[in-house]
């Protein structure tokens, strides 16, 4: 799909829009439109688990402890980089209250997570992968490349910027991540249906246009995205705890979604 947006340069949304048409048509060839359940006989299995395995509580604290050294190493090593290069960057007091308090977060969640018996699987999943889009995007060559795409294509050619090669790869690992999304799901329902993922994309349009990524390019970041992501997954389960009809539902998740492009249009413009 990325050669074909980059080598025949046909729009993404045209190729993504197809791609999604046609891999639901092979999915459900694959089941006979039918729902697989993902163990015979209630058997447990590796699929199974991956929804059922806890992190025991004793280790849930060191990749705590690991996370919070592993974010304060790439602070300060960030910071030192943008001083080098006589960039301005925040003073200590802010730069220790921002990194408090992420400490904080992260510790509280697994505390809370070892009272319900552990941190649970597809959370660690969730988290390492969340990391690692964000050194991608924020400490390598690869993300800067990726920001500079967004901004001007023209000026990264001009600029040297292998935009065929990155772009292609940007998007092999999105599949990868959604991949990785499908296998994560099937397991916390069960099975797969023809139902499974049925209009997420337009909820992770909006997610991400909440949490301020630019549907233009060039803007947004890992953090903002989650809380974008946060206030779907918010609007939808609260709507499904107070027995919100189908169809009210999707015309909220309609209002949400022009909305969100509307502000991505405004903050554009100004």
């Amino acid at each position: 799909m990325g050669s074909l947006i980059v080598r025949e340069r046909i729009p993404a949304f045209i190729v993504t829009l197809g791609g999604l048409l046609i891999f639901r048509g092979l999915f459900w060839h694959t089941t006979g439109m039918r729902t697989v359940e993902i163990s015979i006989g209630g058997q447990n299995n590796l699929y199974k688990l991956l929804n059922a395995y806890r992190v025991p509580a004793t280790a849930g604290l060191l990749l705590a402890t690991l996370a919070v050294t592993v974010l304060v190493w790439l602070r300060l090593r960030n910071d030192a980089r943008r001083q080098a290069h006589g960039f301005s960057t925040d003073d200590t007091e802010l730069r220790f209250l921002k990194l408090f308090i992420a400490g904080q977060v992260i510790f509280l969640f697994v505390l809370v997570a070892n009272l319900a018996n552990g941190i649970p699987l597809p959370a660690l999943i969730f988290a390492t992968v969340a990391v690692g889009i964000h050194i991608l995007t924020r400490h390598t060559p690869f993300g800067r490349h990726l920001y500079a795409i967004g901004g001007n294509e023209e000026a990264a050619v001009i600029s040297g910027i292998p935009v065929k090669r990155v772009t292609i790869t940007a998007f092999m690992i999105l599949g990868g991540i959604v991949g990785l999304t499908g296998l994560v799901l099937t397991s916390n329902t069960g099975s797969s249906n023809t139902k499974a993922g049925e209009l997420w994309e337009l909820d992770a349009i909006a997610a991400c246009v909440i949490g301020g990524v630019s549907l233009r390019g060039g803007r947004g970041n890992v953090l903002g995205v989650l809380f974008g992501a946060l206030i779907i997954a918010v609007l939808i389960n609260g709507m499904n705890l107070l027995a919100v009809s189908t169809a009210n539902q999707y015309l909220a998740r309609g209002v949400v979604l022009i909305a969100a492009v509307w502000m991505d249009v405004r903050m554009k413009r100004s």
